[in-house]
């Protein structure tokens, strides 16, 4: 009763530092509210074979994100909120898990602490708090490394479910492909009947599914826009994601640029916790498991930097932090090296994130309430074909405005598809640029739209932002 106790305690701990003032501290950006309109369209019926695009390519993801969060949508009357608490509880829910089995096996304190490393780490609180398919996989990532870590894996269809899991994950964002191979190597060191390990590409194969049936209703689209046109070059030229950051050629230079980023969302620098599985293998008179931790680690870092040395996202280095942070703490565990985990979380604190709750300028309810101005004021209605276009000071790529469709989906009123501007009789602009120049406006949205019409544009403007109405 007492060990439940203290899981429960845990949860509910990191629930309120997850979800602390995370309504008004959320950023609602163009991705998510992307996202939030398919999980919506989900919810009517109209289901998905895949996910958002990849960075890679004309790659698209998995849907498996869509489907976990679409019930949570639906039962909660299209509730932003609870979309947010409900990635929180994710997360507490894989932080207790990974607590309850440190404490089974070890005690209290070192389990504690360990915990605390994993669950306070800079980057951890930013995916838990940030529902997305860049950052909800994390939580399944973390449950996984747990069970194969404190189970003995047996049974063949242990072994086929533990492949489906890690099908999910890799689909779900590209950038866990890098754990393919150390995963793999630590599920043949647990799987006690060698045997069975084909079933792990079953289960994988399985979970590819969605993607598999999408490519044959489609002839090969995927495959024959990122290999057959080779779209892909367009990720190594860093040119498929906007604004996006580049990392270093050289490969000397990319180990300083790598490590110095995943320095800043870790709390501790990789090197530290490099240094820290090195030792612990010399001093544990080269112990196998530490050995395996310390090379499967050594893997995945050596990868990355091989591979990412183009195109560069943050998110793209959050498979290789948890790894690193789980081996890391797992040998401290086994070594029961108290002292090193109690300096560890210190140092993690010392980087607490605070940016990360305070109020937003782009909050949900701010989208919501100019959503129902512009209804308010009749500017469309049910039977308007209308599409939207956003105007920002703060981006280079052409924002659909997602932030104003969920809104406007949710009260009954459906502006036509990002590739349907042709066929729309009227565009509304929402410019939170101040006297903004409409003809200035050069993209394939407009053109298609009419640039004609923009000379009879209608100004609308409410409390902090202007509302251009165009109509053919």
């Amino acid at each position: 009763m007492k060990s439940v106790i203290q899981v429960i305690g845990i949860f509910f701990i990191f629930v309120c530092i997850y979800s602390f003032n995370i309504t008004d501290a959320y950023h609602f950006d163009n991705d998510f509210a992307r996202d939030l309109v398919e999980i919506q369209e989900i919810t009517r019926g109209d289901l998905r074979l895949i996910g958002p695009g990849a960075t890679f390519g004309g790659l698209k993801t998995s849907p498996y994100y869509y489907y976990l969060f679409a019930p949570i949508l639906a039962l909660s009357s299209f509730s932003i909120s609870a979309m947010l608490i409900f990635q929180t509880l994710l997360f507490a829910g894989a932080i207790s898990f990974f607590f309850h089995k440190s404490k089974q096996k070890y005690s209290l304190i070192p389990a504690l602490l360990a915990t605390c490393v994993i669950g306070f780490s800079p980057f951890m609180l930013l995916a838990a708090r940030s529902p997305g398919n860049a950052f909800t996989y994390i939580s399944l990532l973390m449950v996984l490394l747990t069970y194969i870590h404190f189970y003995d894996i047996k049974h063949p269809l242990v072994v086929s479910i533990i492949g489906f899991v890690m099908g999910i994950v890799v689909t779900t964002h590209y950038s866990n492909l890098i754990l393919i191979l150390p995963v793999g190597v630590l599920i043949w060191h647990k799987l006690t009947q060698k045997k069975y390990i084909w079933l792990l590409l079953v289960g994988f194969v399985v979970a590819l599914t969605p993607l598999i049936l999408f490519e044959l209703k489609h002839d090969f689209v995927m495959f024959r826009n990122t290999f057959i046109d080779k779209s892909y070059v367009n990720f190594l030229e860093s040119k498929q994601l906007a604004g996006a950051e580049t990392a270093k050629q050289n490969i000397f230079e990319n180990i300083i640029f790598i490590s110095q980023r995943m320095y800043e969302y870790l709390g501790v620098h990789p090197f530290v916790l490099m240094l820290i599985l090195t030792i612990a293998y010399y001093y544990s008179r080269k112990n196998k498991t530490v050995l395996l931790h310390l090379v499967t680690v050594t893997i995945a870092y050596v990868t990355v930097i091989i591979l990412l040395r183009s195109q560069f996202a943050m998110h793209y280095l959050f498979p290789l932090m948890t790894f690193l942070l789980f081996s890391t703490v797992l040998v401290l565990l086994s070594k029961k090296q108290t002292f090193i985990g109690f300096i560890l979380v210190i140092l993690i604190l010392l980087h607490f994130p605070k940016g990360l709750y305070s109020d937003s300028s782009r909050p949900y309810t701010l989208f919501e309430a100019r959503v129902a101005q512009v209804l308010q004021q009749r500017l469309v209605s049910t039977d308007t074909r209308f599409n939207i276009l956003q105007v920002r000071p703060d981006t280079i790529i052409v924002p659909h405005g997602y932030e104003y469709r969920f809104f406007f989906e949710k009260a009954g009123v459906f502006p036509q598809k990002v590739d349907q501007y042709a066929q729309s009789d009227t565009l509304l602009i929402f410019s939170e640029i101040t006297d903004y120049d409409l003809d200035s406006l050069r993209n394939w949205e407009i053109e298609q739209f009419g640039r004609e019409n923009l000379s009879n544009a209608k100004k609308t403007q409410l409390k902090d932002i202007t509302v251009y109405r165009l109509s053919k």
